[in-house]
């Protein structure tokens, strides 16, 4: 979806893109943590996109902090597998309210290893979802499963800032940084 995104606001290759933010989501996969990727991130945006760095001084914190999709897109999926293997259908309204709840749990938690482990109970309640002793495979599996969804926060905010850059008219410091960003993403 990212890549298909950035290729419609931007007319840009998302390939490339993604080859250069690489590093980042390597070394997210490897620290399970946001927050100790974003040097990484902001190297991957600034020297390798080209991106202005006012523009990811300011977009890449605020997305290492709120922007946590793929701890949402687990919390409902985590859910979902419990009601499923419980034999529990969903209504269309709880699913709703799981979705609601779960972007709301995923903005409050910390770009930390595991941190939304806590709010699949929430979650789970929310939708009338026994935890039961199937909730400990996910804390089993969870070590992977947060290793995965903290490269996905990454490539969601590594894309988001090269779509804000796209749109946002800032003088730079360096002319040259500058235009090499206005005329497309240097390999």
């Amino acid at each position: 979806v990212y890549p298909l995104m950035y290729l419609v606001l931007t007319r840009r290759n998302p390939i490339l893109y993604l080859k250069n933010i690489t590093p980042a989501m390597t070394t997210a996969f490897a620290t399970a943590s946001s927050a100790a990727t974003l040097p990484w991130t902001m190297h991957c945006a600034t020297e390798k996109n080209k991106i202005p760095k006012t523009v990811a001084d300011f977009v890449l914190p605020l997305g290492v902090t709120i922007n946590m999709d793929g701890t949402c897109m687990t919390l409902i999926i985590s859910v979902f597998w419990l009601a499923y293997s419980q034999g529990l259908a969903l209504s269309f309204g709880k699913i709703v309210l799981m979705v609601v709840t779960a972007a709301i749990c995923s903005i409050g938690s910390a770009p930390i290893p595991s941190a939304s482990l806590m709010y699949t109970g929430t979650i789970a309640e929310v939708a009338d979802v026994p935890l039961g002793v199937l909730f400990g495979i996910i804390v089993a599996i969870d070590w992977l499963r947060d290793r995965v969804r903290t490269a996905v926060n990454i490539t969601g905010d590594s894309f988001a800032v090269g779509i804000i850059a796209h749109y946002c008219k800032l003088e730079e410091e360096d002319p040259k940084h500058d235009e090499a960003f206005q005329t497309g993403v240097q390999a």
